[in-house]
């Protein structure tokens, strides 16, 4: 069901900013995985480099705190919640463990690799983009190659939402704007 898969990335502070197209890319790169009763998912302190979406089942949330040898239980996770995306965008040893609890556990699955190259790949197209919209700008069509480089190199992609004010009446604006997609 990638109906919850959307959902949670949606939700998720690395991918819910992004255009629902892109999201569903991001939820192509996923995977389902089963695993059982007993088994730990994440070990705290290994290398992170999966991100997880649970689909079915219950896990618990392990930490060792203070240098203790015994975790202290710190929650469960259920349907629908997501863990390791601090893995998706640092190199840092995994905070906690999590353990499956129930019978079976269903969890999507993605790896940092994938989410990287689709994050570059996106950063590609929307600069190809860029420099097709600034080349049809008049004042900007005849600048040398050197020159648009920089400028697209200091252009930064923003995406407003419906209602939101861009420059209010009677301001100056300080930006250039460029409207690639909606009015």
């Amino acid at each position: 069901d990638k109906e919850m898969l959307m959902k949670a990335i949606a939700q998720n502070i690395l991918f819910g900013e992004l255009d629902l197209k892109y999201q569903e890319l991001v939820a192509e790169a996923f995977a389902l995985g089963r695993y059982s009763k007993g088994e730990v998912v994440i070990q705290q302190g290994d290398e992170g480099n999966i991100f997880y979406v649970v689909q079915s089942g219950k896990l618990s949330i392990l930490k060792r705190e203070g240098g203790g040898d015994v975790p202290l239980f710190k929650g469960t996770y259920g349907p629908g919640d997501s863990f390791g995306e601090l893995a998706l965008m640092h190199n840092q040893p995994r905070a906690a463990s999590i353990l499956v609890e129930s019978e079976t556990c269903w969890l999507w699955q993605v790896h940092r690799r994938s989410i990287q190259t689709f994050i570059k790949s996106i950063a590609k197209y929307e600069k190809s983009i860029t420099e097709q919209l600034l080349s049809q700008v008049p004042a900007m069509s005849g600048l040398p190659p050197d020159v648009m480089t920089n400028i697209l190199d200091s252009v930064q992609l923003t995406r407003f939402r419906d209602g939101d004010v861009i420059v209010g009446k009677g301001q100056a604006a300080d930006k250039l704007y460029v409207l690639i997609e909606g009015e």
